[in-house]
């Protein structure tokens, strides 16, 4: 467990059973309440996340949604503290207790409806705030409540009741690192739920105990009448708390929807951030730093830069990108605690000041998860908070006017020039000048980590090369940026002239031709590339479908993308998109920019929503279904589900077959299809088509993992035919609706 010793220098005394049963009645609620408090953020998330697609932006909501609910159960905490004597205040929140209790166990609310075409954000809040708002607020106010209340009792260190938060973060830290590990493989949804119901009750036994004891001590009266009021602290004071809490806040928020997007939206990629985060307050919430500060301020400018670098190259190597993301993530929080803590005031300001915490918390949440999404097109968020991060160094506060002068102006200078070079060289056609302005963001990124002795000039720095870096990539550059609540997407041309490309974070999502090799124009009707080249594991379930169907087929697919793969059909072929992001839709119908559709489908039906809610509803039956929402590597985990397979089936004729794209670069899903298709007495096949980097260069064929599911294995035989491999036996654990296992995926993943 955190160190409990208190932070104002080691306190000796020799206490007696009352008073050691007095203070481990505190710390038993209060860890037990950062547990319950941080244990139900990622449950009630991943019971949510299927009503909007996976989308890694319901984390970030979920996330404003909880600060903002903390912000109040902060402000309760203060009134009850500030207004009310410990034993009335106790009995007051114990009622509180008794009635969430009625609500419990925590779920979905029946009558939220399905989610609105737009302004998912604030129906996702209101979903949050009638299935898990009391339960959450009530949990809440205890760490800042319950160290108020210790500081009242006559225990000998209740002067400074501050080194309780070690017991509070150890609490949060257990909660975030056992919910991926052992809770959300080992429990379903609904044991998740009736096992936090019960450690509620605990809680308000143990709150009730905490209470009890610290009346019954002798001189509690006396302790309470004694207390004096130390000045208020000034408004500045609490602005420097605000924005010390706010940066952290923030930047937790933007590196966990960066990371999420590139992996997973699940628990897993939600806690780890989180985790760390929380574990910069045992570290640094104590008398003595357990580091220098100036390293660590060099540590923050070294990794800032190297981040800049990752985020350039696009990230190739995930372990090296995670390490720092959260590395700097974990660095630029610790400096600012150690601030905070450092500018703490005395105990009976201590609601106030983690109030203002608590306020900065919400505030970095909102910036990140509903300004920023609304007011930018692309994430710009993420980077204007790594330099608010450097922007936050202690040491910027001692520079003279001279050394600012002396830090700034050159570098200044260095970044207007690089930016007006890149202004001048995007007006003239050529990839020679493209790779100018590539060579001067890599000049600024080593400068920016060569000044990591000067902090102020590695952030001019780090500020100049994100600057650089809008709408320039190594081997594209932006035509086309549009962000919605499901993300990014970019429309890109080839640094050659020769494809656009549609691509959603840093995964690809359709190419076509624009050019062929020698300049020539490419022709009006366009070939299918990416993944869906003729020859492709996806062509071939396409033209299996056709054989069967000689008419004309009907293909369903999940996943429009630049919608590719209409060109593989026929004119007599009929085909349905489901497609949960609007802002797809209309790249992929816009004629100036894509010609797939309005070429090869101009018919098509559109379907826009979540597949799970609009295929249950639909009535077409399929010769083919497409599951094509996978090759994100944030992948949607309710549509890789035994009851969403048995779904799929339902929509597919006699004789057809349920194809999914599964290609991911980080986690395996090729058993998890295997297993769900067991579960259900279903045959499969799947046919892995590497990748060829060189190959992909020069024709834009991408490789990709693809899996079919049938009821009759005499479907298959086409498939077989042309190098498809039936499904070997699979042992992994049958994911559902009520579990899923995104760790053991990503291990076998490496592992093989």
């Amino acid at each position: 467990m955190a160190s409990l010793e208190p932070g104002y220098g080691t306190v000796e005394v020799r206490v007696q059973s009352g008073t050691r049963l007095l203070l481990a009645a505190f710390v038993a609620a209060i860890f037990t309440s950062a547990f319950l408090l941080f244990a139900v953020q990622p449950m009630f998330t991943r019971m949510v996340l299927p009503l909007l697609g996976g989308s890694p932006a319901v984390w970030s909501v979920a996330m404003v949604f909880f600060q903002t609910l903390l912000l109040a159960g902060y402000a309760y905490a203060h009134v009850l503290a500030r207004y009310f004597s410990l034993k009335s205040g106790l009995a007051l929140h114990l009622c509180l207790f008794a009635l969430t209790a009625l609500t419990l166990p925590i779920g979905i609310q029946a009558g939220t409806g399905e989610p609105p075409a737009t302004g998912q954000e604030l129906w996702l809040i209101g979903v949050f705030l009638v299935s898990v708002g009391l339960p959450f607020f009530a949990v809440s106010a205890n760490g800042p409540l319950l160290q108020a209340w210790f500081a009242r009792s006559s225990h000998p260190t209740a002067g400074d009741p501050y080194y309780l938060y070690g017991a509070s973060n150890f609490g949060s830290f257990a909660a975030l690192l056992l919910y991926p590990t052992l809770v959300e493989p080992l429990l379903s949804l609904n044991g998740q739920a009736g096992t936090w119901s019960s450690g509620f009750v605990v809680l308000a036994m143990l709150i009730a105990a905490a209470g009890i004891a610290a009346l019954r001590m002798p001189g509690i009266a006396a302790a309470q009448k004694s207390e004096v009021a130390a000045p208020a602290p000034s408004w500045s004071a609490r602005a420097g708390w605000v924005v010390l809490a706010m940066v952290p806040s923030g930047l937790l928020v933007a590196a966990t929807a960066h990371l999420s997007t590139d992996v997973a939206a699940s628990p897993f990629m939600w806690v780890i951030p989180l985790a760390l985060y929380l574990a910069t307050y045992m570290v640094v919430f104590r008398e003595r730093l357990p580091f220098r500060m100036e390293i660590m301020e060099r540590v923050v400018v070294m990794l800032g830069g190297a981040l800049v670098l990752m985020i350039f190259t696009g990230e190739p190597f995930l372990f090296v990108s995670l390490a720092l993301h959260l590395g700097f993530l974990t660095a630029a929080t610790l400096v600012c605690h150690a601030r905070l803590y450092q500018a703490r005031p005395a105990p009976s300001h201590l609601t106030t000041f983690y109030f203002c915490m608590s306020l900065g918390g919400v505030l970095g949440g909102l910036f990140c998860g509903l300004i920023a999404p609304n007011i930018f097109s692309r994430v710009a968020e993420y980077p204007i908070l790594i330099v608010a991060a450097l922007a936050c160094l202690p040491s910027l506060r001692t520079l003279s006017v001279g050394n600012w002068q002396r830090e700034v102006l050159p570098w200044v200078g260095a970044v207007v020039t690089a930016l007006g070079i890149k202004l001048a060289v995007s007006q003239m056609p050529g990839s020679d000048l493209h790779s100018v302005i590539i060579g001067l963001i890599v000049l600024l990124i080593f400068a920016a980590m060569v000044n990591f002795r000067r902090p102020l000039a590695a952030m001019v720095l780090v500020a100049g090369a994100f600057l650089m870096l809008i709408d320039v990539n190594l081997a594209t550059r932006d035509i086309l940026t549009m962000r919605s609540f499901f993300g990014v997407n970019k429309v890109q041309i080839s640094n050659d002239g020769q494809f656009l490309r549609l691509t959603h974070g840093t995964t690809l999502h359709g190419t076509m031709r624009l050019r062929e090799a020698d300049g020539s124009p490419a022709p009006q009707r366009p070939l299918p590339l990416s993944y869906y080249y003729e020859g492709s594991p996806m062509s071939q379930t396409v033209r299996a479908a056709q054989g069967r169907a000689p008419a004309g087929a009907e293909i369903g697919v999940v996943g429009l993308g630049s919608g590719s793969i209409a060109c593989v059909g026929r004119p007599e072929d009929r085909f349905a998109f489901f497609e949960i992001d609007p802002v797809v839709v209309q790249i992929a119908r816009e004629k100036s920019l894509f010609r797939f559709l309005s070429e090869c489908a101009p018919n098509a039906r559109m379907v826009i929503g979540d597949a799970r809610l609009t295929l249950a509803k639909d009535t077409q039956l399929y010769d083919m279904l497409l599951i094509d929402a996978f090759a994100s590597d944030a992948i949607p985990v309710h549509l890789l589900t035994r009851e969403a397979v048995d779904m799929y089936m339902r929509r597919i004729k006699p004789g057809g077959m349920l194809v999914m794209h599964i290609s991911n670069r980080h986690l395996e899903l090729s058993s998890v299809v295997a297993a769900i298709g067991q579960s259900l007495g279903l045959a499969g096949a799947v046919r892995f088509d590497p990748a060829n980097p060189e190959e992909f260069s020069k024709t834009s064929k991408a490789g990709s993992l693809v899996t079919a599911l049938v009821k009759d294995a005499d479907t298959l035989k086409p498939l077989v035919a042309g190098g498809w491999k039936p499904f070997e036996p699979s042992k992994t654990t049958v994911w559902t609706d009520d579990y899923a296992n995104i760790v053991g995926a990503m291990w076998r993943a490496y592992a093989n």
